[in-house]
């Protein structure tokens, strides 16, 4: 193409100081063309770097405003929350089946047993101290667990007795008698050993007519082999009130008599523990 036919535009600046010089820029419409495509790229470029680091950037569709990333974060909060409650409460109630049908309970991997006695380091035997060791041996022989204050609040209850009789069976872990055997007169009366909630009164092939009571801190009550229930499940019991009749029902019974057992924080413990029978 000739230099010639190519358009050429020019601008010129005058001002009254310069009227008679004025100031003349000419440019190709290529040149007029790439200038345009540079201005246009630089406020473009401006334009984002404001909307994107200014609170302007909520405006634009699409983007969530820093309310809506507060309210997700919330409702996924809530959410797993939700979520751990609905596992320990399905695990909870899944225990209260297995232990009603005399099967291992699922104990959760970050709670210590309270009953489980904790192993202590050796202490040297000088003669310093030989005489104290010994007063505290002497003392703690008689102790079969490791007294913490979970178990100091549920020794300081004022249980009930479930009934007056003679313990046939006791609580043994290893054998998995998870309770005592009490032998009693015919059509005694069974009564709640504390203020709680019915969760479960049935029949089971095992253990005949069996009533539970949810009380207060994750305490469980249990009694097996009744001959009759007089409570059902919702109905909220006091202490001493009378919830069934001895019994000898169910295959696992060989005589009329009660199966207590008491389960604490999802363990069984030893009901002799915390009542005077």
């Amino acid at each position: 193409m000739d230099q010639k036919d190519v358009k050429q535009f020019r601008i010129v600046r005058s001002t009254e100081e310069n009227e008679h010089l004025p100031s003349i820029i000419r440019f190709t419409g290529r040149q007029m063309f790439v200038s345009l495509i540079g201005f246009s790229f630089i406020i473009f470029l401006l334009s984002f770097l404001i909307i994107s680091r200014t609170s302007l950037r909520e405006y634009i569709p699409g983007v969530p405003s820093s309310k809506i990333k507060k309210e997700l974060i919330a409702i996924n909060q809530q959410l797993d929350s939700i979520g751990d409650i609905s596992e320990k409460n399905e695990t909870y109630y899944r225990n209260i089946s297995h232990i009603l049908n005399d099967q291992d309970t699922i104990l959760p991997f970050d709670r210590i047993d309270p009953l489980k006695k904790i192993e202590s380091p050796e202490l040297s035997k000088s003669d310093k101290n030989i005489d104290f060791i010994n007063k505290i041996e002497n003392r703690e022989k008689f102790n079969t667990i490791e007294v913490t204050t979970e178990e100091e609040s549920l020794k300081s209850r004022m249980f009930f007795t479930p009934v007056q009789g003679l313990i046939t069976d006791k609580f043994d872990f290893n054998k998995k008698h998870f309770g005592v055997d009490l032998v009693a007169n015919t059509n005694e009366p069974i009564k709640a050993v504390l203020n709680g909630s019915v969760i479960f009164a049935d029949w089971t092939s095992d253990n005949g007519y069996i009533i539970a009571i949810q009380h207060k801190d994750d305490l469980i009550s249990i009694y097996k082999h009744n001959s009759a229930l007089l409570k059902k499940v919702g109905d909220y019991v006091r202490y001493g009130e009378v919830i069934s009749i001895i019994g000898n029902t169910g295959k696992l019974s060989h005589g009329p008599h009660l199966h207590f057992e008491l389960w604490y924080n999802g363990y069984p413990i030893d009901p002799e523990e915390a009542i005077l029978f």
